[in-house]
């Protein structure tokens, strides 16, 4: 272990890791993606695939919970 893994993992708070909060849905009737409420790309090769996910990337989603 590195010197400066060592001094991290006896710091003052060694079990401490805050992990950003990432929310993923799925939008079962719209067949699209949702990362922290916005719809993503649907990363389909072919540009003019007309799905929802690219038709309305970035936008923001209802909150389906």
């Amino acid at each position: 272990m590195s010197t400066q893994m060592q001094e991290w993992a006896t710091g003052p708070h060694p079990q401490l890791y805050i992990a950003p909060k990432v929310d993923v849905q799925f939008d079962y009737d719209n067949q699209a993606w949702i990362v922290n409420g916005r719809y993503q790309d649907c990363a389909h090769p072919n540009q003019d695939c007309g799905c929802y996910g690219r038709t309305h990337k970035g936008n923001r989603a209802p909150n389906i919970h």
